[in-house]
């Protein structure tokens, strides 16, 4: 009895003959001789989008999904772990001496700490003609919400509450 140079078992010599026939798909060499019609680089669009052009990304709050809605740190990792032409939307808020800030409500209790920093801060306004109840950042200076107000995750995911803030 002998032996071949293939190794003798009939399972690596399937294996062997199973990677060239991989290798030979792989290489364009699968049989046909090479009568496929191949598309010219140019008439396909890079992107399936209905102009061809590269779909644009526009991160509502940063990256949410890993960080609070609308902290700092979602948009900074929003826009590390995108495309350079990501787009950030942001809810602003104006405080009292002005200063803008992101936050995805009007009402700072519901996406904020601030009902335990100024509990005797609860005000009524009239928006858009309907009277709301609650934290509003402007009665706030910037300084105030700096450093006593966390950002919240909503009821559902609240990880990360006391860690990030405004």
């Amino acid at each position: 009895m002998t032996t071949s140079s293939w190794g003798g078992g009939g399972g690596s010599v399937a294996v062997r003959l199973w990677c060239c026939g991989l290798l030979m798909l792989l290489s364009g060499g699968g049989g046909g001789g090479g009568a496929v019609a191949q598309r010219s680089p140019a008439a396909t669009p890079a992107y399936k989008t209905l102009s061809g052009k590269p779909p644009l990304v526009i991160a509502k709050g940063g990256f949410s999904g890993v960080f609070p809605d609308s902290s700092r740190n979602a948009y900074v990792f929003a826009l590390s772990s995108t495309s350079g032409d990501t787009t950030l939307w942001c809810n602003v808020q104006l405080t009292k001496d002005g200063v803008g800030i992101c936050l995805r409500d009007l009402l700072m209790d519901n996406c904020t700490s601030i009902n335990l920093a100024y509990p005797a801060g609860k005000k009524a306004y009239i928006v858009n003609g309907e009277l709301k109840k609650g934290w509003f950042p402007i009665d706030y200076n910037m300084s105030s919400l700096q450093t006593v107000i966390c950002e919240c995750q909503p009821i559902i995911f609240q990880l990360f509450d006391p860690r990030f803030t405004v």
